[in-house]
This record gives C-alpha cells, sequence and structure tokens, in this order.
C-alpha cells in the first residue's frame, strides 16, 4: 500500500513538472519583443540562415559564416531600428571590443590571406573606421 502511494505521488510530481515546463517555455516565448523578431527576420533576409547575433549597448551585431573561416556581418541599432553598418566582404573575424566599438580582422588579399592584414576598429555611434597601427 505504502508502494502505491510513492509511486502515485512521483507519478503526480513527474507529470506536473512536465506540465509547469511547458508553461514555462510558453511564457520565454511571450517574451519576446516584436523588434526582435522583427530583427531575426531582416537578418535572415540580408545574411540567410544560421545568423548569429551578439548585443552590446544599443547595437546588436549578425554575424553569418559564408565559408569556412569567413564571415560577413551588419550592425543593427536598436534605438533607430535600421541597420547602421554593413560588410558583404568576408573578414576573418568580428567582434565587440567595447560598448559601442567593433575590432575587424579582415584577409589579407595580397599576401597568404591569413595574418598580414592590419585589424581595423569600426564605432558603430559614428559609422567611423579606424585603422589599426599594429600588426596582428
Amino acid at each position: 500500500m505504502n508502494y502505491i502511494i510513492s509511486t502515485l505521488l512521483v507519478t503526480i510530481l513527474l507529470f506536473g513538472g512536465c506540465r509547469s515546463s511547458g508553461k514555462t517555455q510558453d511564457s520565454a516565448d511571450s517574451n519576446i519583443t516584436e523588434e526582435s523578431k522583427s530583427l531575426k527576420v531582416l537578418a535572415k533576409e540580408k545574411l540567410g540562415e544560421g545568423v548569429k547575433m551578439e548585443s552590446s549597448a544599443n547595437w546588436v551585431l549578425c554575424t553569418k559564416e559564408v565559408e569556412m573561416r569567413q564571415l560577413v556581418f551588419f550592425v543593427y541599432d536598436q534605438n533607430k531600428s535600421e541597420i547602421v553598418y554593413e560588410d558583404m566582404n568576408p573578414v576573418r573575424s568580428v567582434s565587440w571590443e567595447s560598448n559601442n566599438r567593433l575590432i575587424v580582422n579582415p584577409y589579407d588579399r595580397i599576401g597568404n590571406g591569413e595574418n598580414d592584414a592590419k585589424a581595423y576598429y569600426i564605432d558603430v555611434a559614428t559609422g567611423e573606421r579606424v585603422q589599426n597601427s599594429k600588426r596582428d
């Protein structure tokens, strides 16, 4: 008798836990803003499937690998609801250096294509591109 009650209690807890986790998923989906949904649609239209997004302050960096170790990217300003910078020429890497500044490592189109190109910075607030003076 004790065994039956224990089994029944465990079964109720398991089904209750599954049902509540489904509710958590539904509420998480409802927390996605319309703007982020539209940004996902824009990123898919612009770059295709497999876009990665990384936020920093008011901006979102959207990147896509187009060939092995080659990325194209754009930066979306959430306050203005528009793309403020884009580069469809493949680069080796791009990442946030600070809240409003990206560091971009291009390919060396003349040399071996890997280590000879100089990194540059992009201030996404102003759109200014600054060449790095040191070699990578």
